[in-house]
């Protein structure tokens, strides 16, 4: 379906502590859309060497090139909503990642391990768009008025869709990670335990041209960080706590840490849970140095609270389990672009909003026979914003308040056949945060079939009922899809 391929290749060898692993990946596939394809090309090498009491090395090389035609997207801004994906022969994205990284691990003693891990990562971006002019047509759903409110279309007239090129821009984003840690494992009596120990450094390069302007800068973020994972009572009881000092070179610094724990009761069939913690996000470089979406230097970090509460039940030798689970996570500062005029797309980036989400999440998950496992997952959520330009608040964009996930897998020897079935209400917001999505209910099927121990068929259905469904506003779907493959060991 929509002239779908994939290959992958890969051969590992090893011997006398030495091991190479290398793999190349293919992918081939047409869009929705006419005139959409996808392609990406992926090439990794992992070599690497482990003695039999102390020490590992490992160094990874992967490239991948891809690049993605894809369709004209155009929406309304306002009044009834209307999208139009329209199929433009020379609109493209060429994406390049180059991934190269080491990891040193060395065991000082049997119970101290210290590990440095270092690498780079390349991104390159660029965007090109030919001015087509006119690609088709769409109706006018209402009467449709331009920015100085006259009247453009009227309901009903064929309206003409122009491409919104030309366009033609760039990026190069660099990361430089080092990171340095030692990990010790104690353990007397019932409990047992491990803590580790860390610095990283962090280094991000970015540099931009072309339609929307030239823009670079870079940003430095010095962390260290302390984990300790704990188990008492024979494993029964497992207590997680971590702190971590965050320095960035241009938004300041922040202390976020976390304290989880999970307590089985054997007798009771119960197992509780419980997690609370905090995170900041730092301003990406685009949001401190953009020049022209309005960049902002002074931006601090966003800051985010989260606490959960659970209980499992499990019972039938632990092939009946029901989960139960509540959250609550708000982020204040959080980093918008707010129009500040007079043109129509002149804004700045600042920190002026704040979000809440509460949710409930309730699971099952069923094995009556060795052949047969089902599963049930709900999940409610309320999440909602603040704004302080209007003062109130609002319901946040695409997300839906219920989703219901089905799963059932039937083994039969060394072969499995999964349906999964996800469904949506039609609560969704787009992002005007006034027209609703519809509901949807998309199944899909998977098979693998072993024919020996070398030889494997797989067998794939998605949107078995053939929905017209869209997950993000504007930008439908594909219909039913039906895959086949092949794998081969040896």
């Amino acid at each position: 379906s929509l002239n779908s391929q994939r290959m992958n290749l890969g051969y590992d060898i090893e011997k006398k502590g030495f091991r190479l692993r290398a793999d190349q990946q293919i992918t081939a596939t047409h869009g929705p859309v006419a005139l959409e394809k996808y392609r990406s090309y992926t090439t990794s090498v992992k070599i690497g060497y482990q003695s039999e009491k102390n020490f590992d090395w490992e160094t990874l090389f992967r490239y991948t090139s891809m690049n993605r035609n894809f369709a004209e997207f155009q929406e309304s801004y306002s009044g009834r909503f209307w999208a139009v994906n329209i199929a433009d022969p020379h609109q493209k994205n060429e994406f390049d990642y180059t991934t190269f990284g080491n990891r040193l691990k060395h065991n000082i003693r049997d119970f101290w391990q210290h590990q440095l891990n270092f690498g780079i990562a390349v991104r390159d971006r660029r965007t090109v768009d030919q001015n087509d002019g006119q690609l088709g047509t769409r109706i006018a759903l209402e009467d449709e008025y331009g920015w100085d409110g006259g009247l453009l279309y009227s309901k009903g007239d064929v309206v003409p869709v122009f491409d919104l090129g030309p366009a033609d821009y760039s990026y190069r984003g660099i990361n430089y990670d080092l990171d340095y840690r030692h990990t010790f494992t104690l353990s007397a009596g019932e409990v047992s335990n491990i803590l580790t120990a860390g610095f990283e450094y962090l280094f991000q390069d970015y540099r931009q041209k072309g339609t929307y302007g030239e823009m670079a800068g870079d940003v430095g973020i010095a962390s260290v960080y302390l984990h300790n994972q704990a188990l008492f009572l024979d494993e029964a009881l497992s207590v997680n706590a971590g702190l971590r000092r965050d320095d960035h070179d241009r938004a300041g610094g922040s202390t976020t840490g976390l304290v989880g724990l999970a307590y089985d009761i054997p007798g009771a069939g119960l197992i509780l849970r419980a997690n609370l913690g905090n995170a900041f996000r730092a301003p990406s470089v685009f949001e401190l140095y953009s020049t022209a979406f309005g960049g902002n230097p002074d931006l601090k970090p966003e800051k985010s609270y989260t606490y959960e509460f659970g209980v499992e039940k499990y019972a039938l030798g632990k092939r009946l389990s029901l989960m139960i689970a509540a959250w609550h996570a708000e982020v204040d500062d959080a980093i918008v672009w707010t129009w500040t005029g007079p043109g129509d797309y002149e804004g700045k980036y600042m920190n002026i909003d704040r979000a809440e989400s509460d949710g409930v999440e309730l699971g099952l998950r069923l094995n009556p026979v060795p052949s047969w496992i089902f599963g049930v997952n709900y999940t409610y959520t309320d999440s909602r914003k603040y704004s302080a330009a209007s003062s109130a608040w609002s319901r946040n964009v695409q997300l839906p308040y219920n989703k219901l996930n089905l799963n059932a897998t039937w083994l039969i020897r060394e072969a499995s056949l999964s349906a999964d079935g996800y469904w949506v209400d039609g609560t969704r917001l787009r992002w005007n945060g006034l027209d609703k999505m519809d509901s949807y209910f998309k199944l899909d099927l998977a098979c693998r079939i072993p024919q020996n121990n070398n030889f494997t068929w797989t067998f794939r259905i998605t949107n078995l009922l053939d929905e017209d469904y869209y997950e993000a506003m504007g930008y439908r779907e594909a219909g039913f899809g039906a895959f086949g493959g092949i794998e081969l060991r040896y």
